[in-house]
């Protein structure tokens, strides 16, 4: 029988935990967390607006400035500057935009505009783990790395710690900075069977007919909807999708799975309240 990850169910509980663990903290002045999102991205607008919302459930205070893609990018970096003094300000996030919408509007390479941006974020208040030097720092990661850590545990029982132990091998689809590295970093550092692959490294795989087949876990961040079909997969094995807007794992492979994640309502809840996790974790 497959389990059928409820992403909203668990995500909710967390934020009765979360709102518990504020109050009890007495905290000298409010968690105030400053996005910066850009208004052609649909995506991250909306996630934004969820965001906010959960932030009110809890008690933390969630603010967005908004701009253009077609903006000069100093205009957004001072914007970054400021919040990096704003003394009120304790967590700043810069939702990144598609590669896709990006491109349609703005003037510098992708990759190279992505990262000068998130070099200004002060590392003090890096709440979503985007800055270069954050993650070998060790104390934030990503918030999507997190929804998904917390998500294997409780495909696996346990505790994070206790994932090596089990004895599975993951597969991570999706060389990502936002995701599939430092998750792979993560699992690594506690010691879990774990290999990371691209999207070509799968295509590969798919023509000598391995796929993915010795993989206890999958989990797919590629944004490439329907990649992993059943074929590719083992009886009982356990998906983690973070494909956005639709699905990377085919329904389909429920049919085979022993845990599964839908899109939506699977990472996407998790995430965000795993953001609102780290805004806490900055303030003590």
């Amino acid at each position: 029988m497959t389990i059928i990850f409820d992403g909203f169910k668990t995500a909710r509980a967390r934020e009765v935990k979360l709102e518990q663990d504020i109050i009890a903290a007495n905290l000298l002045q409010p968690i105030t967390i400053q996005a910066i999102v850009f208004t052609e991205d649909e995506g991250s607008m909306l996630y934004t607006r969820l965001k906010a919302e959960a932030a009110e459930r809890v008690g933390i205070v969630y603010q967005a400035t908004q701009f253009s893609l077609a903006d000069p990018r100093e205009v957004v970096l001072e914007a970054v500057r400021a919040a990096n003094l704003d003394q009120a300000i304790t967590g700043l996030i810069i939702q990144k935009p598609s590669r896709a919408v990006y491109e349609a509007v703005g003037k510098l390479p992708y990759s190279q505009w992505w990262l000068e941006l998130v070099s200004a974020i002060a590392q003090n208040k890096d709440v979503d783990g985007l800055h270069p030097e954050t993650l070998k720092a060790g104390n934030i990661l990503p918030a999507t790395c997190r929804a998904v850590l917390a998500i294997l545990v409780e495909a696996l029982g346990g505790s994070p710690e206790n994932v090596q132990h089990q004895g599975k091998k993951i597969s991570i689809i999706g060389r990502s900075d936002l995701l599939g590295k430092p998750l792979a970093q993560e699992l690594l550092r506690q010691g879990a069977n774990v290999e990371l692959l691209g999207k070509k490294d799968l295509a590969e795989r798919q023509v000598s007919g391995e796929y993915l087949l010795n993989s206890d876990v999958v989990i797919s961040a590629t944004g490439v909807a329907n990649l992993i079909t059943p074929d590719m997969v083992s009886e009982g094995v356990i998906t983690i999708d973070v494909g956005e807007p639709q699905p990377d794992i085919s329904r389909a492979v429920a049919m085979k799975a022993s845990f599964f994640t839908p899109v939506p309502g699977g990472v996407g809840p998790m995430t965000v309240v795993s953001l609102l996790e780290n805004g806490f974790r900055l303030t003590h």
